[in-house]
């Protein structure tokens, strides 16, 4: 693992990140203060990144590469777009993780400290926390959407008590 503990304002990181569409939503000023509390690591070939039952603050998005999402040493997923999110189930609920998350290839990660919001100025701090939690939103009801196709493929399409969108 290799890492850059502080992200300087860099306008050129600033917009490439901003292709990301989780950051999409970030002004440039808003971005820069997240980077502040932010790290951006690579990890190599089978680096372990979140270690089930661990626990710490991070959220983790991915810049380039692919992870590995395990539980109990069983593939749940693989992650390899641009943006996507892993990590913020433990800092939502304040729990140990539930899953694990491995480098596959050469992976890279704004990893975000997400406690140490709470530290930041009062302004910073809403609107901060108001983008991220907008982001977990949106991604948590993708991962709804399609684990709820995946039920209903399981089931054969039987219908249940429950009323699940197309």
């Amino acid at each position: 693992m290799r890492e850059i503990r502080y992200l300087e304002e860099n306008q050129q990181l600033i917009q490439h990140l901003k292709t990301i569409p989780a950051f999409g939503l970030f002004e440039d000023d808003a971005l820069a203060r997240l980077l502040k509390i932010s790290r951006l690591v690579t990890y190599e070939r089978g680096e372990c990144i979140i270690e089930e039952n661990g626990t710490d603050s991070w959220i983790y998005f991915l810049v380039q590469g692919k992870v590995r999402i395990s539980k109990k040493g069983r593939k749940i997923t693989t992650l390899d777009r641009r943006g996507d999110l892993f990590g913020e189930m433990g800092v939502i609920v304040t729990a140990p993780r539930t899953a694990s998350a491995h480098a596959v290839d050469k992976v890279v990660c704004l990893s975000t400290d997400f406690f140490a919001i709470e530290h930041m100025a009062e302004k910073d701090k809403v609107i901060i926390g108001y983008l991220l939690y907008r982001i977990f939103a949106e991604i948590l009801a993708e991962r709804l959407k399609e684990t709820t196709k995946q039920l209903m493929a399981a089931r054969g399409g039987q219908k249940s008590g429950l009323k699940f969108w197309k």
